[in-house]
């Protein structure tokens, strides 16, 4: 006796999902809800392809997108594809493949798949449009050959300066985009296949560039001789980073809704940061008078700091983005050993071991997992460390002259 399927309901798919129990549930004529383990639900059409001979287990869309209504609309309309000769799965990625142009058309694609990864999606967006996009990104796409590709790397590598980091996170970003493209069946093969990291930047030698106490002592002197070319956001932005050993990123995208100057507290969500942890960033006094100055330069913005260029269709980023802080401080003529903006980060570390604080008090002070399982956040041992750290910083950067800052030092 053969067995019959038991045909979905919107009340039975429903429960199924709320229940959330991974499996195949399947509708007749080749449908399925398919919930993944992490609970998932999307829409599965099986088939053998008239075309190839083999079998598919293409996804139809996820249960947002389509209702069983909708789904069993579109399990129609591709068995009748199907008793045709035409696979439906090869007709979709054809119909993609009309719809992708330019190299900016298939970005776009591949960003898509990007956006969960939050961070990661941020600076390869980012090196796309600083690098690739200028480059040739209205290119159509089967027009980008490897000696294009070569002649981008040489123009990020050459000059005063040569940025072997970032030519080689642009040649690993080229792979994936065009290896994308690839897999939509767009074209052929990747014009950046064949290359090798000694093709693009070559060897990175890790950095272990840290600034003496002199030279901070410089470089905040140099800063305040610099005139208009540093603001005093941009001077207030280096103090910052040194006192607190963040990110950039992590500062310039902080919003005043997670700094709580009352309690001296600001809270780095887990979305926000490498370490994807929660973790409250102790304040000393100085420090929250220098959130207070910056609160009145922000002017009413949700964001510590706030875009500042406000021309129409120029604006990235609603906070102060990536490459502004960077150029400030390339118009300062410090006369110090070459230094990046992530050496501040260094620095602070360095001079933790310094003044004696401990080990992993300082690796959880710039916010470094030490111990998976240990849970404990040392807040008050970090408030200490902060404590030692700004009776040396502080004097340094010059706030024991400054007219606005020098009574709360």
């Amino acid at each position: 006796m053969s067995r019959t399927t038991q045909l979905l309901t919107v009340s039975r798919v429903k429960f199924l999902i709320k229940n959330g129990k991974p499996g195949r549930y399947p509708d007749g004529g080749n449908l399925y809800l398919d919930i993944t383990e992490s609970g998932y639900a999307r829409w599965l059409f099986r088939y053998t392809s008239p075309v190839k001979g083999n079998r598919r287990e293409p996804t139809l869309g996820s249960f947002e997108a389509f209702s069983l209504s909708d789904a069993r609309k579109e399990a129609r309309e591709w068995r009748g594809k199907i008793e045709r000769g035409i696979d439906p799965l090869i007709e979709r990625k054809a119909k993609k493949a009309q719809d992708l142009r330019t190299v900016d058309d298939l970005w776009e694609s591949y960003a898509k798949l990007r956006v969960k990864q939050i961070l990661t999606q941020r600076k390869e967006q980012a090196l796309y449009e600083q690098k690739i996009r200028p480059f040739f990104g209205d290119w159509p796409i089967a027009d980008v050959r490897a000696i294009d590709v070569s002649s981008l790397f040489h123009e990020i590598t050459s000059g005063r300066r040569k940025f072997k980091a970032t030519a080689n996170k642009t040649l690993r970003l080229l792979k994936n985009l065009f290896d994308h493209g690839i897999k939509l069946g767009v074209i052929d093969f990747s014009p950046a296949g064949s290359f090798k990291l000694s093709d693009a930047g070559g060897t990175e030698k890790p950095r272990n560039r840290a600034l003496k106490d002199e030279e901070i002592s410089r470089l905040f002197r140099a800063m305040r001789h610099a005139g208009a070319a540093v603001s005093r956001e941009n001077y207030l932005t280096v103090f910052l980073l040194l006192a607190l050993g963040v990110r950039k990123m992590e500062l310039l995208k902080a919003e005043w809704k997670d700094i709580d100057l009352s309690r001296g507290v600001w809270l780095l969500q887990a979305e926000k940061n490498k370490m994807r942890l929660d973790v409250g960033i102790p304040l000393e006094p100085e420090i929250i008078a220098i959130f207070r100055e910056l609160k009145v330069f922000s002017a009413g913005s949700r964001f510590v700091f706030p875009a500042r260029l406000r021309r129409r269709g120029q604006q990235r980023f609603q906070h102060v983005g990536p490459d502004t802080l960077n150029r400030a401080l390339e118009k300062v003529d410090h006369e110090l050993e070459h230094f990046v903006v992530h050496d501040f980060r260094r620095t602070c570390r360095s001079v933790l071991s310094r003044l004696g604080v401990r080990p992993d008090i300082a690796e959880r002070y710039i916010n470094h997992k030490v111990d998976v399982y240990d849970v404990h956040d040392f807040f008050e041992e970090r408030r200490s460390a902060q404590r030692q750290w700004l009776d040396v910083l502080w004097p340094l950067a010059g706030f024991d002259e400054d007219e606005n800052l020098s009574a709360v030092g």
